[in-house]
Order: C-alpha cells, then sequence, then structure tokens
C-alpha cells in the first residue's frame, strides 16, 4: 500500500490564468510535447468535453506523502483512444513523472491543438504510486 495519497479537488474543462501555455519539447508524449501553465481555472465543472480546437481539460488535484528532497514523486498518465501523430506514430497514453512539495495543489490536463488529437471516446487520468493508482477520473469526448 502506497504512502502517498492524492486527493481530487476539482476537474472539467480548464482555462490558463495569468500566464499563456508555455509548450514543452517531450518525445514520450503523444504529440511530441507537453503544455505547461502556473495557474489554471476549472472554467465547467464537467466530464463530457467536446472535441473542439483550444479546449483544455482535466484534474485539478493534491498530493500528499512522505518527501525525500522536499517532494513527493509520483507518476502521471492519461489514457486515451489511439491518436496517430504526424510522425506515424500511435499512442494510447501518455505517462510522466512528477514530483511536488507535499500538500501542494497541481493540475495534469491534455488541450486539443491539432485536428488527430480529437479523439472520441474515453480519456482517463491516473496518478499512481508504483503499480498503485492514487486517482483516476474518466472524461468523455464527444
Amino acid at each position: 500500500m502506497s504512502s502517498i495519497k492524492a486527493n481530487l479537488i476539482d476537474f472539467g474543462i480548464l482555462e490558463p490564468q495569468k500566464e499563456a501555455l508555455e509548450k514543452v519539447s517531450d518525445s514520450a508524449a503523444t504529440t511530441g510535447y507537453t503544455l505547461t501553465a502556473d495557474q489554471m481555472q476549472v472554467k465547467a465543472h464537467t466530464d463530457s468535453i467536446p472535441a473542439r480546437p483550444g479546449i483544455a481539460f482535466g484534474i485539478k488535484y493534491e498530493i500528499e506523502g512522505d518527501q525525500a528532497d522536499g517532494e513527493v514523486a509520483y507518476q502521471r498518465r492519461i489514457i486515451h483512444p489511439a491518436i496517430q501523430n504526424p510522425a506515424g506514430e500511435i499512442r494510447t497514453e501518455r505517462v510522466d513523472i512528477r514530483g511536488e512539495k507535499p500538500g501542494s495543489t497541481t493540475f495534469d490536463f491534455f488541450r486539443f491543438d491539432k485536428e488527430y488529437e480529437m479523439q472520441l471516446g474515453n480519456w482517463t487520468f491516473q496518478l499512481l504510486d508504483g503499480p498503485d493508482v492514487l486517482l483516476e477520473k474518466t472524461f468523455h469526448v464527444e
């Protein structure tokens, strides 16, 4: 059993606050990059997401647990319908490792920027500690 806990605070359609989204190159990501934002706001509390350009959706959560070097390490995973990117690679998930200060609140999200990303069906956001699922939220993209 994990010593880390994750608490879902909110979820739905999101929009960035204060600063624009930052695009970071990531060869392991579904699209070849990830987006980060210092602040996000839940614009609509829903798990039904329209497949439209510019729509960002995801979860707001808090991490609790024992810290090493001031941070709690965990994995974030988004499981989604098959997406074929322009390089011809087909992906069904995005996984990365994060570190957060215990008690901090943050977001995990996906934003539709390209037509090929807008795949209909279930998109599941998970936070993991090894094989243990700490938090799971599924959205339906329609």
